[in-house]
């Protein structure tokens, strides 16, 4: 009996095996279904598409940046250790005739002027290059005739008792004129009264036309 009931059991599941079975029931997805599924894909996607657009951007404006070509600057007019002796030096804005007599006042025109220097350290007794770049930023020429002079000085120390010279008028020409610029090579040699550490040094026109320029956080040192 146990064996008759045993095969009976096992017929009957075998019958339930062999019976053709359904297609699997599928839920559909409600709306809030999806957006549970979904909702964090398309943040993440849209975060990403708008970085990899910024990064395409950057990449553009990076290649054309690398490919332009900076246009070449004037060459500086080379520098001409020409001293002025005191005798021919102007006083302020008058000049004096040869018998000591003064004459009228002569009113310089004013300039843009701007100074580069090639290193921020100088050594005392070592020349030191810089450039100054002055531009005519008035609507008349200016005649370089006398040749201007100059002088350069630390800021601080007497003004009186600095160099004064004659900028490179042979190479400069005559004229200045109006919306010129013109590039001067300036060489300054620390002298050993000259404050150390870090020094503001001054270049000013004194005759020709008026301007001065001012180099910033220069360290002398011994």
């Amino acid at each position: 009996m146990k064996r008759d009931t045993d095969r009976g059991d096992s017929s009957e599941l075998n019958a339930r095996d062999e019976e053709p079975q359904g297609p699997l029931a599928i839920e559909r997805l409600t709306p809030e279904g999806r957006h549970r599924q979904f909702g964090w894909r398309f943040p993440v996607g849209l975060f990403v598409a708008i970085a990899l657009v910024a990064l395409a951007g950057r990449a553009v404006a990076w290649r054309e940046t690398s490919t332009e070509v900076a246009p070449a600057g004037p060459t500086p007019i080379s520098w001409v250790n020409a001293i002025v002796s005191s005798e021919d030096r102007p006083v302020g804005l008058t000049t004096y005739a040869a018998g000591g007599r003064s004459v009228v006042p002569i009113v310089l025109q004013s300039v843009a002027v701007e100074a580069i220097p090639d290193s921020l350290f100088w050594i005392v007794g070592q020349p030191n290059h810089f450039t100054v770049r002055a531009t005519n930023t008035t609507s008349q020429p200016i005649r370089l005739t006398p040749c201007p002079m100059y002088r350069m000085y630390v800021l601080g120390t007497s003004a009186s008792l600095a160099t004064v010279r004659t900028m490179n008028c042979a190479d400069i020409g005559s004229t200045f004129g109006p919306g010129q610029v013109v590039s001067l090579d300036m060489v300054y040699m620390p002298s050993g009264t000259d404050p150390r550490g870090f020094q503001t040094i001054a270049w000013e026109a004194i005759s020709g036309f008026a301007g001065t320029a001012l180099l910033t956080s220069i360290d002398i040192s011994d």
